[in-house]
Parts: C-alpha cells; structure tokens; sequence
C-alpha cells in the first residue's frame, strides 16, 4: 500500500530517490457524486447525512417529492424569535432548536461494516433489497471501499462539496424557472404545495402582486421632476440646477458592503413612473442615475471622507435603480481648490427628514389628494392606499409643462411646518407622457 510500504521516488533537486507515501485526506465532488464516493444516498428525506432525520424534511403533498423548505430555522440561536413565528414561514407552525450528534468514524464504521461494498439497481426501487432502517434511521446504501484505508475512520472531514459545481446547478434552476423555459420547476403542482404551506391570505396577495408585475408595464410612463421616497425629497438633475440644494445625490449601498467604501454614487438623470395593469393598477418608480466610477472615480481619503470624480463616469448600460433603493447624498467642493482638489467632490451623506415618518397632517388635505405648490404638484404621501395598488406611499412631484417646452419655474422653499399653513388650491395639470 502507499500509505504503508510507499513506493519509490526520484527527487530531481536532490538527486537522490526516496520511499514517497501517500494518504487521501478526502474527496472532491458534487452532491450526486458525493452518494456514489461515500455510500450514503443523497435521495429521499434523509439526503443530509448529518441532519439525517433530525432535518425535519417532508414530502410535498402535489408534487411528491421531499423538501426542506422552513428547515433552517432549527438551527438559530436559542430564544430567537423566529422559532415560535407562526405567520411568515410555514403557516401555524413552531420549532425547536435542533440537537444534531455528529457520529465518529468509529461510530459509523460499526453501521456499516457489514454492508456490501457495491450495490445494484436504485436505492428507492421497490425491487431493491434495502437495509434494515434505511430511509427511516439512515441512508446508507454500501460500505465506500475507502473504508478499507486504515486511517479513513481517523479523519474529521473525509468529503467535500464542489462548491463552484453546486452554484452551477442551483443557477440553472434559478434561470430556468425564472425565465419560463422547459426546464422551469414552476408547475400547477409547486404552486398548489406553496399555497398548503403558507399562509393563504399572503400567498393569494403576494400572488396576485407578482402576477401583475410579471406583465408589461404601460407603454407610457410619468416623468416627474421629483420624488419623495425614504424620507428624502429628490430632484432631478436638470430641475435642480441654479437651486441653493442640490437634492440629486444619489447613493446605492454596495451588495459587499462593509467597513470598507463600495457604495454607487451618482446623480438622479430622470425619474420614470412605470404602470402595470391587471385586476388593479400597481405602480413602481424608477431612478435614471448617472454614476460615478466606483473603481477610479471613488476613493475613502485620509480623513476617512469620501471623495468622487465627478468627470469619471461609470460605463455602463444599467443606469436605473428603484427609487426605494435609494439614500439622498449631497456633494460639495474643497474650500480650497487646487490641481488635486478642483475635480473632486466630497459626499456628505444624510439621515432621512422625520417629517417623512408618518406623522398626521394637521391640516385638512383637499379631496382630490393633490396640492399645487410654486409649480410643482405633490401627491401627499400620507394617505393610505388601497390593497390592490401596489406602491409606496411617497410624494410625486409632476412635470406640469408639456414636453418640449421650456419653461423655468422660481420655487419658494418653505419648511413642512410653514407648508401646512399655506393655503393651497387645486389645479389640474397634464403629466408628461414618454412613450417607452
């Protein structure tokens, strides 16, 4: 044997041979590969071969086979509130934090030590002599011939995923079902077992939102020169030229985001307000940003700041972001302006207005819902939408001139609470309307 005897070997800086010996410390696989490498089947409800039954998997009532779905939350830390949620995973259901043994080599070589090294035919064929437990104690189909290694039952991880493989697999899923395609895993049958399994009410509901969504938007859709979202008010890049804010900063939280900058910085080009239609309108609104390069154009200096090129500008053909998506920041120059400084801005980021946070208005809004101010029209955030609609309850601010025209418009800036003592009147006014 090589782990034993070795075999010899010829080192060539050396020069000289020498006895090599050789141990495998584990394999390498996927999941499937992993059934055949170690003898556990990686079929049924008892796929884990450390969760075994303690994995609370079921078998799904239309569709048949065996799922994991709501299995995680077994292994949050003790007192964690989602272990007695009974609404927003598996309908009226409560579970314990799991107690899993990992079984020693010396353990499992007793199991199976008197199992046979091959075996034939699949493991769930009613034609296959199976033994004593499986599926119901274990998921042992053979005894690996890597058992007969004399240190194999010594190691602490003898197999291990490829991890890059699984990713594959499970992104393929993903695509195809996302996409529609022949492969999809969404059928008649998976919808029927997600209906069993969650809360009917907030599945008929968030159904019905995903089905509208799923359609094409309206070929039209509402440009507006501002947006209040997150308890931040927006503008416009072209809107709010020559105004003493420029509330067209715009940052995106990086998905890596850490101690380290990698936020996307940028400045809001248009904002798009796109319809879809089904049993009731439902609305979603869009940020066209033009962004700074995060990789040359945004650094974190010295004082810890961060500063933006605003002349390097990320290429890119995906400039649009959900307007909830989106946190305000307000860029300003150095004071003291010099060759290193007179291309940079530094982000001052801010915390959303309290104003934006769901207090009563004091005054009586009119009937309409709509308030005209200085040219600009506001759709009052505060009111309650109803179910079917699905949007954020923010305000608007519309575009009241047609396109084409060029018209300016002195907008007095006021404070919420000297707002809410204006007297406003109603005006009709055509939003614009771009054909997408």
């Amino acid at each position: 044997m090589l782990f034993k005897d070795g075999i010899e070997t010829y080192d060539a800086y050396r020069r000289s041979n020498f006895q090599m010996k050789v141990v495998l410390l584990w394999t390498i696989s996927d999941f499937p590969a992993y059934g055949m490498l170690s003898g556990w089947s990686t079929h049924g409800k008892l796929a884990c071969p450390y969760c075994s039954a303690e994995a609370g998997a079921f078998q799904l009532h239309f569709g048949g086979k065996p799922c994991w779905f709501d299995c995680h939350r077994q292994f949050l830390p003790v007192g964690h509130k989602f272990l007695k949620d009974k609404i927003n995973f598996r309908k009226n259901r409560t579970v314990k934090r799991a107690t899993l043994s990992n079984p020693t080599g010396e353990e499992i070589w007793q199991t199976i030590q008197h199992f046979p090294t091959v075996y034939e035919g699949t493991p769930f064929n009613t034609t296959y002599k199976k033994p004593d437990g499986f599926g119901v104690k274990h998921n042992w189909v053979k005894r690996s011939i890597f058992w007969e290694l004399p240190y194999w039952s010594k190691l602490l991880i003898r197999h291990n995923f490829d991890v890059m493989h699984i990713e594959k697999n499970f992104f393929e899923n993903l695509f195809h079902t996302s996409m529609g395609t022949s492969k999809s895993k969404d059928n008649i049958k998976a919808r029927q077992d997600i209906e069993v399994m969650i809360d009917s009410h907030e599945g008929n509901h968030n159904s019905k939102h995903l089905e509208i969504l799923s359609r094409k938007p309206s070929r039209n859709a509402k440009s507006h020169n501002g947006y209040f979202v997150n308890g931040y008010k927006f503008h416009t890049q072209e809107y709010g030229k020559g105004r003493v804010t420029n509330n067209y900063g715009v940052c995106v939280r990086g998905e890596t985001y850490n101690a380290e900058e990698s936020d996307y910085y940028g400045l809001v080009d248009e904002i798009l307000e796109l319809e879809y239609r089904g049993n009731g309108p439902s609305t979603v609104v869009m940020f066209k940003c033009l962004w700074f390069d995060n990789n040359r154009g945004v650094v974190v200096n010295k004082n810890k700041l961060v500063d933006v090129k605003h002349k390097s500008r990320l290429q890119t053909d995906d400039s649009f972001i959900l307007a909830s998506q989106a946190e305000q920041v307000f860029y300003t120059p150095y004071p003291c302006v010099n060759n290193e400084t007179k291309d940079i801005w530094v982000v001052v980021k801010t915390k959303p207005r309290g104003v934006y946070e769901g207090i009563e208005p004091e005054a009586k809004v009119a009937d309409d819902e709509n308030i005209e101010a200085d040219g600009l029209f506001q759709i009052d955030e505060r009111f309650e939408l109803p179910n079917d609609i699905t949007s954020e309850r923010l305000c608007l601010v519309t575009h009241t001139n047609p396109i084409g025209e060029d018209e300016e418009f002195e907008v007095e800036e006021y404070t919420s609470d000297e707002a809410d003592e204006m007297d406003f009147s109603d005006h009709d006014s055509d939003e614009n309307e771009l054909d997408c």
